[in-house]
């Protein structure tokens, strides 16, 4: 029995040190969600298949479908490469740390799956000199849109909160619906271009007029307004 007894628990320890090499033990692969649904633009419920579920250590976003889900924050910047649709899942609270790097020919749409106070979340500071959600030091914004969730975005030193970092251009910014807040630490816009970067595209509409908002500490570039916005507090409208 004394052989036994060491035996099996010579085994047990086996396994706890394999383990122990794994972070999160033997299953540290993302996978595939069966799927997940999504508001478009008309405020329609539409769905998604194939949707990668999004982790703190995954900061490589490539063409695809990711979902957030619940309370999860990712330390280190996150790279888009080619066409990224990110959904944030009712509740979602995401928080990434040093910002989204979106540039070039690269493209972000950003979608909630409802509005009201479920909506999920984002929150994007950028790393010294880069946009909250865009380019890095004197890199030109990619191609952005929000249509829909909770979105706060900071840039850092020179880079806008959406669009350009320091020195660069903010490329083409869409917002159609959700409630985006969207700051610069110094000089460089709310939404469009960093700290003498030049211009950007900025396209504003909203999907809810109930529950959609567009806050941003300025703007820099040529924008277009979709629809009609009140000033918050005023009677003064924008088309």
């Amino acid at each position: 029995m004394k052989r036994t007894y060491k035996s099996a628990l010579s085994i047990i320890l086996t396994l706890c040190m394999i383990l122990g090499f794994f972070p999160g033990g033997i299953g540290v692969t993302t996978r595939a969600a069966e799927g997940a649904t999504y508001l478009d633009t008309d405020g329609e419920t539409r769905s998604a298949e194939n949707v990668t579920a999004v982790t703190s250590s995954n900061t490589a976003w490539n063409t695809g479908w990711y979902v957030a889900n619940g309370a999860l924050t990712i330390g280190n910047r996150v790279n888009v490469s080619g066409d990224v649709h990110l959904i944030l899942a009712d509740g979602a609270n995401l928080t990434a740390s040093k910002g989204i790097n979106v540039t070039g020919d690269n493209s972000l749409t950003i979608y909630a799956q409802s509005t009201g106070d479920e909506m999920g979340k984002l929150s994007a500071t950028g790393d010294e000199y880069a946009a909250g959600i865009g380019g890095g030091e004197r890199e030109t914004g990619g191609t952005i849109t929000v249509n829909g969730g909770a979105i706060t975005a900071n840039g850092g030193f020179g880079g806008a909160g959406i669009g350009g970092g320091y020195r660069g251009a903010g490329g083409t910014v869409t917002v159609t619906g959700g409630t985006v807040t969207a700051t610069s630490v110094d000089s460089g816009a709310g939404i469009g271009a960093g700290a003498g970067g030049g211009s950007a595209t900025i396209t504003l509409s909203w999907t809810d007029k109930d529950n959609d908002s567009i806050t941003a500490s300025s703007y820099d570039g040529s924008v277009t307004f979709e629809k009609y916005f009140v000033i918050e507090n005023t009677d003064t409208i924008l088309t």
